[in-house]
């Protein structure tokens, strides 16, 4: 029966929405999955500036520690775009803790005091309790775990770094994560030469999400090379090649069909300065490799590229606006239903749908993928009460986005947009931030998307993110 069923999704295109809901219940794990992905990145932005607490200090060594805690309360509002029936994720509290140590330790007979070797080690305990039609995911608690862990050899010019980090190439767009690796650097003035080898974490769930057993259960290696030269002023240039080998095992084995996908990428950027206001990034990838069709298991050339573009616009004013456009583009297969998926994937010719292990941030609500899509966004903050001491961090941002599809027959990582229409819709998002004392800040983040054309209408209903972030570090 589920044979027959499949044969009608792919004969009437009519009905893949249902077929998505009934045989892809993942779909709000999905999202999830990519909410969690951003609230991380945002967290580890933060974590990676915050001052550390001196233990012990001597002429040869230094130890540090600190400890961070954050509440984040999270309401998703129609996350399938359907008014009518109840929300598979409604609300979310989540607390996090971080307590990390750092030991520096300064070689003999060292000329350079800036030349010393690191050890960081960073521990997570996360507790999740949700609310939703979604059963058994009520309550989730994660860890504690070593968040990072890692060392890094100062042999100037050779930089060695080895454990648990989060690694990345370019913009982070092809790769980044935290991983399990090591990344060696040979840094000149004007050059930097870097190479990397890592593998996903152990119990780390697959990026394709129709492998039998992909929940905490993923395998891929990456081995990637850089070069950046900042020889030109006020610009650097950059390029990097990635492997990423997929070693995923189904549990249980699934003896009629090949769910490996290895890929290749290539990219060039450059980020730097235009006189005193204006700052830019921009970075292009070329991606190959293979993938596998579904219900004949035939190998597949991918063929997909990325495009992001980024400007901003600092004035010397008072609150000091700063402005933001950014156009960015990832490939699409026209008879790709998922982006990620070896099921509901690619079916005939070259895959062209951009397959990445990085991150972008695309917004609040909606929060896609960059595949098969392209957007533009335009962006705000300011920091509006800064002559008042007690207000100087408070800081107001919005961002809007116009999503639009790069093959219109295809789909995206939303599966609810169904429909042979590049309008995927358009989001408004605010930021509220202030950091009221040293040690404690607080973030109120929304979202508003509002779907287009590419949404039947049972599923053209706005959809709305809001959080509450409390942190506290100590």
């Amino acid at each position: 029966m589920l044979g027959q069923i499949k044969n009608l999704l792919k004969a009437r295109p009519l009905f893949f929405g249902m077929g998505a809901i009934l045989f892809l219940s993942n779909v709000s794990f999905a999202q999830e999955s990519r909410q969690k992905r951003r609230v991380e990145e945002e967290k580890r932005n933060i974590l990676d500036q915050l001052p550390a607490q001196t233990l012990h200090e001597t002429q040869k060594i230094l130890y540090e520690y600190g400890a961070w805690f954050n509440y984040r309360f999270t309401n998703f509002n129609n996350d399938d775009n359907d008014r009518s029936r109840d929300d598979a994720l409604d609300e979310k509290s989540s607390w996090d803790n971080r307590l990390w140590f750092k030991a520096a330790f300064r070689p003999r007979g060292a000329e350079n005091p800036s030349r010393e070797h690191l050890l960081y080690v960073r521990l997570k305990n996360v507790y999740d309790e949700r609310s939703g039609v979604r059963p058994g995911a009520r309550f989730d608690y994660n860890g504690p775990h070593l968040d990072y862990g890692y060392l890094v050899f100062n042999f100037s010019p050779v930089w060695v770094e080895l454990g648990r980090r989060y690694f990345n190439l370019g913009k982070g767009i092809a790769y980044s994560d935290v991983n399990d690796g090591i990344q060696i650097n040979f840094k000149k003035p004007r050059w930097n030469i870097g190479l990397l080898l890592s593998q996903t974490l152990p119990h780390e769930d697959n990026i394709d999400l129709s492998i039998p057993g992909a929940l905490k259960k993923s395998d891929r290696k990456f081995f990637g090379l850089g070069v950046g030269y900042a020889g030109i002023r006020h610009h650097q240039v950059y390029g990097f090649t990635l492997a990423q080998k997929d070693e995923s095992n189904e549990e249980p084995p699934d003896p009629d069909h090949e769910y490996t996908y290895n890929s290749q990428y290539f990219g060039l950027g450059s980020r730097g300065t235009w006189g005193k206001y204006f700052d830019y990034w921009i970075e292009l990838i070329k991606e190959n490799g293979t993938s596998r069709v579904f219900g004949t298991n035939e190998k597949k050339k991918v063929d997909a590229y990325s495009i992001d573009s980024e400007v901003n616009y600092s004035l010397s004013l008072y609150s000091h606006p700063r402005f933001t456009f950014e156009y960015a583009l990832g490939s699409g297969d026209k008879d790709r239903e998922s982006v990620t998926d070896t099921e509901f994937g690619n079916s005939q010719g070259k895959d062209r749908s951009f397959l990445y292990f990085g991150y972008l941030p695309t917004g609040y609500s909606l929060s896609p993928r960059l595949s098969n899509l392209y957007l533009y966004r335009t962006g705000l903050k300011f920091y509006p009460l800064e002559k008042y001491r007690s207000l100087r961090n408070l800081s107001f941002e919005f961002n809007y986005f116009r999503f639009f599809k790069h093959q219109a027959a295809g789909g995206i990582s939303d599966l609810e947009a169904t429909q042979n229409s590049r309008d995927i819709g358009q989001e408004l998002d605010t930021r509220f931030s202030w950091q009221i004392l040293s040690d404690i800040g607080v973030t109120i983040d929304y979202g508003h998307f509002a779907p287009g054309d590419a949404y039947a209408q049972r599923a053209n209903d706005t959809q709305e993110y809001f959080s509450v972030s409390v942190t506290h570090t100590f």
